[in-house]
């Protein structure tokens, strides 16, 4: 037979064999419980398993959050002009004016036949009517006009 250590107690089965378990200095560890009952270890496991699975399932989501960009769009006309003179005769010179103001995060302008559109984004902390004030109503806008 195989030798065993001095702390180690016997215990006698129905069989007639003597087996010995070994003792640990604290006693029985926290993982003795599940070693001895394997069966109930694997239920309890499924079990927080399947807690954690319906939980996730009902936690309530959203795919994106529901965010209000303060935004300004400026439209401006000259009846008859092509796009290339809305661009550079009126859009690029509201551009330069509104690029001064603060809080600006986000800019794009669009020139059509005789129209065009500049859109102004601002920051998500920006108050927007302090931003509009900001902004020049229509006939105090300085753009400088080209003789031909």
């Amino acid at each position: 037979m195989n030798s065993v250590s001095s702390n180690a107690s016997p215990v006698r089965q129905s069989d007639g064999l003597v087996l010995r378990r070994a003792r640990t200095s604290s006693g029985e560890g926290i993982s003795a419980p599940f070693i001895r009952r394997p069966i109930a270890t694997v239920l309890l496991t499924a079990a927080v398993a399947l807690a954690g699975i319906v939980a996730f399932l009902q936690l309530p989501t959203a795919p994106l959050p529901q965010v209000d960009f303060p935004t300004i769009s400026v439209s401006a006309t000259l009846p008859g002009a092509s796009p290339d003179i809305m661009a550079t005769a009126v859009a690029a010179p509201l551009e330069r004016q509104f690029a001064h103001i603060a809080g600006l995060n986000e800019m794009t302008s669009a020139s059509y036949l005789g129209s065009t559109s500049v859109t102004l984004q601002f920051d998500l902390s920006r108050n927007i009517d302090g931003a509009a004030r900001k902004i020049p109503p229509g006939e105090k806008l300085i753009l400088p006009m080209r003789r031909s």
